[in-house]
C-alpha cells in the first residue's frame, strides 16, 4: 500500500465517523450541546492544526541534528578544482 493509499483511506475513516456525528444521524445524539457541536464543526480544523505543528517540530528536530560531512566538503571541493582545472585546459577562462 502506497503511502497515498494510506493517506486517503485515514482520511475516508475520519469522514465516514465525522460526517455521521455532524449531521446527527447517530443513534445517541452528540451534538445536543452546542460547544460540543461547534468543536464538532472544527475538528478538520484542529487536525490541520496538529499536522502543522507536528511537521514543523519534525523539520526543526531534523535541521538541528543534521550532520556535517567533513571528508564529503574535501572531496566536492577537490572535484571542483578537477573539473576547473579541466575546463581551463580545454580553453575556458575563470574570472
Amino acid at each position: 500500500m502506497t503511502k497515498l493509499m494510506q493517506w486517503l483511506s485515514a482520511g475516508l475513516m475520519f469522514v465516514g465517523l465525522w460526517a455521521p456525528i455532524l449531521l446527527g444521524w447517530t443513534p445517541v445524539p452528540v451534538t445536543t450541546n452546542d460547544t460540543l457541536r461547534l468543536h464538532v464543526w472544527l475538528t478538520p480544523v484542529y487536525l490541520v492544526l496538529a499536522f502543522g505543528l507536528v511537521s514543523a517540530a519534525i523539520v526543526m528536530y531534523r535541521v538541528m541534528t543534521f550532520n556535517d560531512c567533513p571528508d564529503a566538503y574535501k572531496e566536492l571541493k577537490h572535484q571542483i578544482t578537477e573539473a576547473q582545472d579541466d575546463l581551463r585546459r580545454k580553453g575556458f577562462k575563470f574570472e
